[in-house]
């Protein structure tokens, strides 16, 4: 009857400090997860800055891009209204 006791004894500590480890484990995991969620948090942070930084500099190149094709439209516009200095060669 004791020995009966004395196992009951050592499983019922077993799956108890077993309890204590898995729950140990569960708690460094949840503490991982939030360290996770940090680091992502931060990249999403980081990402959007850098996105809107593209999106101001794409704008500015886009505004670039206009104020050049404007001048070379301007001076399309010069070079077609102005006499041919061949006229042999000229193609009209």
């Amino acid at each position: 009857m004791e020995s009966a006791l004395l196992d009951t004894t050592i499983i019922q500590a077993g799956f108890a400090g077993l309890c204590i480890v898995q729950l140990a484990v569960m708690v460094w995991l949840v503490g991982r997860v939030f360290v996770l969620m940090e680091h992502t948090t931060d990249a999403m942070s980081k990402n959007a800055t850098i996105q809107s930084q593209v999106a101001q500099d794409l704008r500015e190149l886009s505004r670039i891009a206009r104020t050049h094709t404007d001048e070379i439209r301007g001076l399309s516009n010069k070079m077609v209204s102005r006499p041919c200095i061949a006229k042999r060669e000229c193609v009209q």
